[in-house]
């Protein structure tokens, strides 16, 4: 009996999060295209806002990789190579149900969506797809939108580089240097070579010069 229970309220929870959720997965899957085939409310997500995976019958993160490698390699469009992916939300992540707040109503297509939404529905789907092992169909837009996160983060108001510094010319100074810097700077002789090391030599009687070695 606990069983069927827990299958009943499973059941009911799936229509509720199905209802809850049509205006955001409608959305996306008209945001996203044909880089995903659909986009549902999943029923195995924890912690994780949402995943991309395969379909049924579509193959695998790394065969698409393959053949669009080859796909490029012969100089060929790489649209038909691309896997059918399944994207998944989690109904109970803060970040989707905020998504959801700024997703726009069913019945109202004149509804502007908000730049920050889109934005954040779209790093969404390049986290789901990389984690899910799939490349980025567009990596230069998604620097772009990474980088107005960032600005918008760190709050920065413009991205335009600063200006080069113009500097006064500098005269050149030569270096100071004391008298023990300047002999740590000269070459030493090798000992024996200076005439402080020279050894007084004196002839004997026959006018001999002697010296040991």
């Amino acid at each position: 009996l606990k069983d069927e229970d827990d299958k009943d309220l499973a059941t009911r929870r799936e229509k509720y999060y199905k209802d809850k959720f049509k205006p955001l997965t409608k959305w996306l899957k008209k945001l996203y295209g044909m880089s995903v085939m659909r986009v549902v409310v999943s029923k195995r997500l924890v912690n994780t806002p949402a995943i991309a995976s395969s379909a049924e019958f579509g193959h695998s993160a790394n065969m698409e990789r393959i053949m669009r490698a080859q796909a490029y390699s012969h100089g060929q469009h790489d649209i038909s190579m691309r896997s059918m992916k399944i994207f998944e939300l989690n109904p109970r992540h803060p970040l989707i149900l905020r998504l959801l707040e700024g997703a726009p109503p069913e019945d109202d297509e004149n509804f502007k969506v908000a730049s920050e939404i889109e934005d954040a529905a779209w790093i969404l789907h390049e986290m789901a797809l990389l984690n899910g092992g799939f490349p980025l169909s567009d990596p230069d837009a998604h620097t772009k939108r990474m980088m107005r996160f960032m600005q918008s983060q760190l709050g920065v108001e413009s991205l335009a580089l600063v200006p080069e510094p113009d500097l006064p010319v500098q005269e050149e100074v030569p270096p100071e240097f004391d008298e023990e810097d300047l002999d740590d700077a000269l070459p030493k002789r090798p000992k024996g070579t200076s005439p402080e090391d020279a050894i007084p030599l004196t002839p004997d009687e026959n006018g001999n010069l002697h010296f040991e070695l």
